[in-house]
């Protein structure tokens, strides 16, 4: 039994916590919303993975970007928010065997952009 998941809530804002070994898209409300949102990302490593850090580099890049040619927008609410244009990080919380056990049996998981922290 890990207990990495009270820290985390202890930490952050906006923790949604889903239990289980294997996860569909009728799981829960929170996972649902995650793989509607297009900026979702689940944190596990592989060869399809970007580290952590060029995404949010290459993501600062596309908003300065946006701004360049949009100076006058106001900045959205949801885009601090945690709102439907707002980034998500999905986290599985076990041992490396059930995390890997947790993607073989939860296809839907495999839609997600995957991110890694960088060596």
């Amino acid at each position: 039994r890990t207990s990495t998941v009270p820290l985390i809530r202890l930490c952050m804002n906006g923790v949604e916590i889903c239990k289980g070994t294997q996860f569909s898209e009728q799981s829960s409300k929170a996972l649902r919303s995650a793989l509607e949102n297009p900026r979702a990302l689940l944190l596990y490593p592989g060869e399809d993975a970007i580290p952590l850090e060029q995404y949010i580099r290459e993501e600062s890049e596309l908003v300065q970007e946006e701004e360049a040619e949009h100076p006058k927008r106001l900045p959205n609410k949801s885009d601090h928010d945690g709102g439907s244009s707002g980034h998500l990080l999905v986290v599985l919380d076990g041992t490396w065997q059930q995390a890997h056990g947790i993607i073989r049996k939860s296809p839907c998981l495999k839609r997600l952009r995957r991110v890694m922290f960088d060596d």
